[in-house]
């Protein structure tokens, strides 16, 4: 890699997940408070990372850097689970089987499909570069919004943007106020994630309905099991039987 080496992938992991949190720690959300953006948050990241399986003598190269920047803000650094298509097929055709707007008797099922994630501002790309459709909707940016339900996703809030990060219920309420459902009373909030502290204990936190994404079984017994999923086809049943 760039004429570097004399480590091991797992010496770069572990150094990384200590440069990752280290960053965190220091510059919070990405840097948001400090004016940083993600370019320079993650050159940090990746310096501290090889800094510390280097030898001394070695740098590490603004070509390095930006070489990973541009992979990891692409497909070639992230591949979907095998679930996550099939499971937007199916929710758009379900969708667009109520009508738009569906029906009087199905009013209630109007559904706005939202991601809601602690990151910088590269998410909505990096989603279309793998094939899911992403509207323009998006925290705090005025922008053409695409009809609701012509996307795989309605809107995207990301914790850059907002200011802070789940588990804060703040983040939780811009992502609703995205929806348009923000004033009725009595709309179904539903959210899915993998992180139990963030993601169910925020959402639970903020009065959403919760449900943990627990793909290899990590949390047997820590949750209801009735709010534990192995895989999005399990969400989709839940949806479908709520009609």
């Amino acid at each position: 890699m760039h004429g570097l080496s004399g480590f091991t992938d797992e010496q770069v992991g572990a150094s990384f997940r200590k440069a990752f949190n280290d960053e965190k720690e220091k510059h919070p959300n990405y840097g948001k408070a400090v004016g940083m953006d993600a370019t320079q948050w993650w050159a940090n990241v990746i310096r501290s990372t090889f800094s510390a399986v280097l030898p001394s003598s070695a740098t590490v190269s603004e070509a390095l850097i930006g070489s990973l920047f541009h992979r990891f803000s692409s497909d070639e650094g992230y591949q979907l689970y095998d679930d996550v298509v099939p499971f937007f097929r199916r929710l758009q055709n379900w969708r667009d089987s109520m009508g738009a707007p569906p029906p009087k008797e199905l009013a209630h099922l109007q559904v706005h499909v939202g991601v809601v994630s602690n990151s910088d501002l590269r998410v909505p790309a990096i989603l279309r570069s793998l094939g899911v459709q992403v509207a323009g909707r998006r925290y705090g940016s005025v922008v053409a919004i695409d009809p609701e339900g012509t996307c795989d996703i309605d809107s995207v809030t990301m914790s850059y943007d907002v200011g802070v990060e789940k588990p804060h219920k703040m983040i939780f309420g811009a992502a609703r106020s995205l929806s348009g459902f923000a004033a009725k009373t009595d709309c179904l909030c539903l959210h899915v994630g993998d992180d139990i502290k963030d993601d169910y204990g925020g959402a639970h936190e903020a009065g959403w309905q919760s449900f943990l994404l627990d793909r290899d079984g990590k949390h047997d017994g820590r949750i209801p099991e009735a709010n534990r999923l192995r895989d999005l086809g399990a969400l989709m049943q839940k949806l479908t039987d709520a009609e």
